[in-house]
């Protein structure tokens, strides 16, 4: 069975394909930045924690 990919023909086809794609990318991207911002957040929580309660080493 074959499948065939249907390539965006007008000059305004392959502008939206252009533009899905760097919605997607963008989307990656602040969903990563979002990824890290929480393990940030975390980790501060922890250091003020042990800090409070003079496990800080």
């Amino acid at each position: 069975m074959s499948v065939k990919l249907r390539l965006p023909q007008s000059a305004l086809e392959r502008r939206e394909a252009r533009n899905h794609s760097t919605t997607i990318q963008t989307i990656i991207r602040n969903h990563r930045i979002e990824n890290w911002l929480c393990v940030f957040r975390q980790v501060n929580h922890e250091i003020k924690n042990q800090i409070a309660t003079g496990r800080w080493l």
